[in-house]
């Protein structure tokens, strides 16, 4: 999988409801730490996906921030920690294309 897009920097205290569901969903908590952290968000703008070669076309899945098929599942695995149906393409994913 290739995922291109904005990354965003976000530092520790932004989004406490967002922590906490990394936390959960990760077993681990940097807001422990010592060190400063910070938990990069990726907007993607285009997202290639494929296993072997025969899959080398239609690989591409989103381009310009744009799904290219019709979405037909999209878990989003960031919020509470568990599966949440979503298009919102700035979290943690699995999809399936029509």
């Amino acid at each position: 999988m290739i995922v291109e897009g904005t990354v965003e920097a976000l530092p520790i205290g932004a989004d406490p409801e967002l922590e906490d569901a990394h936390a959960r969903s990760a077993g681990f908590d940097p807001r422990t730490l010592r060190d400063e952290y910070v938990y990069p968000r990726i907007t993607p703008q285009e997202i290639q996906a494929w296993r072997e070669s025969n899959e080398l076309d239609g690989r591409v899945l989103m381009r310009d921030g744009a799904w290219l098929g019709e979405v037909v599942s999209l878990v989003d695995w960031s919020v509470q920690g568990s599966r949440r149906f979503s298009h919102n393409p700035t979290t943690l994913f699995s999809l399936s294309l029509k």
